[in-house]
Order: C-alpha cells, then structure tokens, then sequence
C-alpha cells in the first residue's frame, strides 16, 4: 500500500498481499483464515462498522440485528471454527418460526398435525384434492419448473401454494411468482412436497430431530453477548492483532487493470488517498457495483447485463415494547397484503441479553425498491405502520406499549432471481473471471441468496484457495462457489 498524500497510517512500503473489499462474514473470515497464516490482509469497508448484512446496532440497553440471524450447519469444520471464533460465548437456541395468516399460527416448516388442526375440512379436502392431481399430472407429463409457481404447484398443489407460498413471495418480492426463478424455490423452500410434510413430521413426532437433515434445521449457533455481529467484530480484532488493518468509512474509487491483471486499488480513508497494489484482490461487495469502479471503463456488455440484475431493499423498524416477550418465535412471516411488514423476529428470543428485564425489542422487515416511500420513511413513521401490524395481529392492544423505535435500511438486501436473472450473472462473473487475481465471493460477491455460514464456509475456501490449503481435507468446499448450491433448504 502507498499512501498518496504521505501519513504516518501508511506503512512504509508494506506489502500487503491481499486486499478485501467488503467487512460482511465473507471477507472477514477470509481476512481472518489468511491473517492465522500469515498473510498481510487489508479489508476495505464503506460503511462506519462492519459485519455487512449480519451487525448489530447497540442503542443503550438495546442489541439489535438486521432481521434474523441464525448461524447453522452440520459440517464439522464449520461448528469447529464457530466454536473457535466465539468460544464460550455461544449460545444454541431451538430455532421456531411461524407463518400467521387467517388470525392463525401456522408451523413453519410446515407440519401437517398443525395444518390439520388449523383448516377447515373443506379447505383440506381441496388441498389434498390438488395436490393428488398435480402427482397424476406429473406422472404423464413432469413438472418443467420454468419459476416459483410451477415449481411449487407441482408439489404441494394449487390450495397450499396459494395459501402458504404465492401470497408471501408476491408480497416480499413485489412481483408476480411466475416472474420468479424456480432456483428461489429450490432453496429456500424446506419441503420437498405434501407427502414429504407428512413424513417429517412423524419423523420429528417420534424421532425428535435424530439424524435431522439441514432441511429440518433447528439448533442453531447464537452469540451469548453483543448479537450475531459479535461473530464479524470478533474477526475483526484478531485480523488487526496479526497486524491486518480493517479500514471502516473507506470509499473505493478506482480499479486500475491492465488486461487481465489487477494493477492498483485507489481508496479514501480518513482525508487521505491510498493506493493498493496487492498480490491477490477479494471481493465480497455486490458484483452488480464492483465493475462500475474499473479503469478503463467496462465493456458496454457487461453494463448492460448488470443492468438487469436487481436487488430488493429493506427498511427494517424496530419497536422497543414494554413487555418481557411478545412470543417465543424467532421469526413469523405474514402473507398477508392487509399487514405492510413481511416478517417479524424478536431478538430477546436468540439471547436474552439484547433486551434488558421487562421489555423486548422487536424487528418488523418491510421489502421495498430503493428510493421508494417506504424506503424514505423515518423511524417514527415506520413505527406508526408496524405498530399497527402489531395491533392487527393481536401481540399489543395499543400504541402506548410501544417505548422507543429505531429504524435502518440495506438497499442491496435480496438479490433479485427474476427469469433472466441466471443469464446476466453468468456473463458478468465470465467477464470478471479473466482477472488473474480477483476472486468474488459471499452473498453480495456472487449474487446468490445464501445464509451467514454458507457465506463464511466461502471464505475460508477462498482463504484457503490463496493459501494453497487442503480444503477438502478439512472439511471445507473445493471451490466457494460450489457452496450453498445444493437442494436443499437455506431458510
């Protein structure tokens, strides 16, 4: 690194071998796996904390993530090296999550004694009526899965794809299931179909969660103290302890490259320019704004494929209300278009420690397009119209319970799989592979719609990519990008 207006911040002529663009659990965990080999790391973050889309805000007695935050796996490498990161500080909550809708909680995954208790007679009559013909169906003619709704429909039929599956992503996407890649399904629905929701469900009545697959997931790693952003804070300090340097409030301005080779990175930090000549380059920013800082420009392609690929944004509100707990769910989705919030989770439910004695805090995500109304709104009145949410849905009786609001937004949240989606992607990360030293990776890095450990277990392949390590001796992917694409549920 040199530093083009000379400060005592700039290390004389250090090498620094890799540089990281992005402080999400991603780059962290690159920067921390190459930090404990050694490495001069440097890691670049625009906004004033790190963590990305997995931090935690402290507002006094409060601890808050973004939305819910759960770290699981059954990978033996990756438990090892969360025990490793947080020692005694975790915690292993049992993950349960709902879905409300007609005045009524619904297990989520599914379980089929609680849909029976819950439906009317009729209304499984036709469930089970649909699902029946889509098997028929599909036996003289397979299901093509051209997007979410066909996807869907051809396994759980007509009534519990409306009910349990259309509604809730036409509202949190903003458009039409038809106009949804069927790879979103493929992921993030648990349920392989109806007669599989039956099964695991004797399963979980008389086996209690024995050889659980992840589909099923339900203990997960927490942090005792200081939220799910205590895992990137914690990273953070050992990179620096090894000498590393993780630059917060640093502005990227440039990518030089010449050919197929990364030259020099240019940011602001502090007043100062900096300029980084590093040996290897990780990005693990959103892919769709990295190329918009090359010198020279991209080709004309290129810009028009990022063109198309898109992200949901989120406003986040959360109400600080005066009571111990509201429920014990760490998340509950609603469906419904009468209620403006698409989900809600209690953070006093994944550590006690982020509320004090007597109140809750809870967070209400709303999905929007950047620069929307919603997305314009302050914390108040994001308050008014999720403290309503509340009230509809019968967790608080009135406005006055609510103590305290605060608000915050992520306009890259959800990676948009529209139909075209896949097509665009491809012939951005072909382009971007022709550099020699950039490797892209994590949820922003690659555009794809994974949880915190599968972005962590990218990182330490990439780190161990760079090092040269046996990845798969120790339990780690080959190749970071072959991470969180199995079929099998991320939610």
């Amino acid at each position: 690194m040199t530093d083009d207006k000379p400060s005592s911040e700039a290390s004389s002529g250090a090498q620094h071998d890799v540089l990281i663009l992005g402080a999400g659990v991603a780059g962290l965990s690159t920067g921390y796996e190459l930090a404990k080999a050694g490495y001069q790391v440097t890691v670049i973050e625009r906004l004033p904390f790190v963590g990305g889309l997995a931090t935690s805000f402290q507002e006094g007695p409060y601890t808050y993530d973004l939305g819910p935050h759960r770290f699981y796996t059954k990978n033996p490498a990756l438990i090892a090296h969360m025990e490793e990161i947080l020692s005694d500080d975790l915690f292993y909550p049992i993950r349960k999550s709902r879905i409300f809708m007609r005045n009524r909680f619904f297990d989520y995954p599914l379980r089929i004694g609680n849909i029976l208790t819950s439906l009317p007679p009729w209304t499984l009559a036709k469930a089970f009526a649909d699902y029946l013909y889509e098997q028929v169906k599909g036996k003289f003619s397979p299901p093509e899965d051209r997007n979410f709704e066909e996807y869907i429909r051809s396994r759980f039929g007509k009534t519990l794809y409306e009910m349990f599956f259309g509604m809730y992503t036409a509202k949190a996407w903003g458009i039409p299931p038809t106009e949804i890649s069927a790879d979103w399904a493929s992921q993030r629905i648990s349920l392989l179909n109806l007669w599989d929701t039956i099964v695991q469900t004797i399963k979980q009545q008389f086996f209690k969660g024995k050889n659980e697959p992840r589909t099923y997931a339900s203990q997960f790693f927490y942090p005792k103290h200081g939220g799910f952003g205590r895992i990137s804070e914690t990273y953070r300090t050992y990179i620096e302890s090894k000498g590393g340097q993780v630059l917060c409030d640093a502005e990227l301005k440039s990518i030089e490259y010449d050919d197929t080779h990364i030259q020099r990175a240019i940011v602001e930090h502090g007043g100062k320019t900096l300029t980084f000549e590093p040996e290897r380059i990780v990005n693990t920013i959103p892919v769709t704004t990295l190329p918009r800082f090359f010198q020279p420009a991209i080709p004309v392609d290129i810009s028009q494929a990022i063109s198309r690929l898109w992200y949901k944004a989120i406003v986040f509100s959360y109400l600080v209300i005066k009571r111990p707990q509201l429920t014990d769910d760490h998340w509950i989705y609603l469906p419904e278009p009468k209620l403006v919030s698409h989900r809600i989770s209690e953070m006093k439910n994944f550590s006690s420690n982020c509320a004090p004695e007597g109140e809750t805090i809870i967070c209400m995500e709303i999905t929007t397009n950047f620069e929307s109304d919603i997305w314009k709104m302050d914390a108040d009145e994001a308050a008014k119209i999720t403290t309503q949410d509340l009230i509809k849905i019968g967790l608080i009786d009135s406005p006055d319970e609510v103590k305290q609001a605060f608000i915050q937004k992520r306009k890259h949240a959800y990676p948009m799989y529209d139909l075209i989606y896949k097509e665009n992607l491809e012939q951005l990360l072909t382009y971007l592979d022709r550099f020699d030293n950039l490797i892209t990776t994590g949820r922003q890095g690659l555009f794809k719609y994974n949880n915190s450990d599968h972005s962590i277990e990218m990182g330490l392949a990439v780190a161990a990519e760079i090092i040269g390590a046996d990845r798969e001796g120790r339990g780690i992917a080959h190749d970071h990008r072959t991470v969180a694409t199995e079929k099998e549920y991320f939610g």
